[in-house]
């Protein structure tokens, strides 16, 4: 499942980005470091417990992880104190989209297509672009998103993502939902993000809209992927040709 409204602002030298990023020249950026540990103090003083270890600094390549995936691990650790489920977010793996198996997913999403993916209630995939420290708040949100995916997969269906085009958009319902009341009223100590709340209820309205009135399957994989933009890519399979069958998800 995807968050397709928190796409970072591209870095790569196709210089595509996000509409949601906003940048500018007179624009000061946090450190990603500085601004959690800010949301770790407002938060403190609303009472709200603060994770034990604070964020380190904006991570660079290490252990053979790519700086994406050392920031969302960062980003993970410092959120899922706030979290319902909290020990269950800890334990899901954060790994590279760039080496993820489903070539459609892989390509999609490193053109644009959305900043993070999960199929499964252990695994997140997350784009290049994440670590810098513009793309801090799509992180956030992104990372958000993508845990009500992880407690949806885990709590029905036998631990499995869903197997229809209905019930994927029936999920995307309710996370679209979610995501926008939190980001507008975030539990973490951090900033409200109104911009992205409102991304979210745009996809919130596409995914309602969708399930108004009886589809069939086909017709359901067509909304998704041919919307402007499109909530998933272009496949020839169901839905369940984007998952990941074979473990480990990320390519070797």
């Amino acid at each position: 499942m995807t968050d397709r409204t928190s796409r970072p602002q591209q870095v790569m030298s196709n210089g595509s980005g996000g509409p949601d990023v906003v940048t500018g020249a007179d624009r000061v950026v946090e450190e990603p470091a500085d601004r959690a540990l800010g949301y770790g103090r407002r938060a403190a003083n609303q009472g709200v417990r603060v994770a034990q270890v604070p964020r380190k600094k904006q991570p660079t390549r290490a252990r053979g992880k790519p700086a994406h995936v050392l920031a969302a691990e960062a980003e993970r650790d410092r959120l899922a104190p706030f979290l319902p489920n909290s020990a269950v977010k800890k334990q899901v793996g954060i790994y590279d989209m760039a080496r993820f198996r489903v070539a459609e997913v892989r390509k999609f999403a490193l053109a644009g297509g959305f900043a993070a993916w999960t199929n499964s209630s252990t695994e997140i995939f997350v784009v290049p672009g994440l670590e810098e420290p513009a793309n801090y708040d799509a992180l956030r949100a992104a990372l958000y998103h993508e845990f009500l995916h992880v407690d949806q997969f885990r709590t029905r269906a036998g631990g499995r993502p869903p197997s229809k085009y209905f019930t994927m958009i029936e999920y995307e319902v309710e996370a679209y939902r979610e995501s926008a009341k939190w980001l507008r009223n975030p539990t973490d100590g951090g900033p409200p993000d109104e911009s992205r709340a409102k991304e979210m209820d745009k996809g919130f309205r596409f995914a309602e809209q969708a399930l108004s009135k009886k589809r069939s399957e086909k017709e359901y994989k067509e909304l998704l992927v041919s919307h402007k933009p499109p909530y998933l890519p272009q496949h020839t399979g169901r839905i369940t040709s984007l998952y990941c069958s074979k473990r480990p998800c990320e390519l070797p």
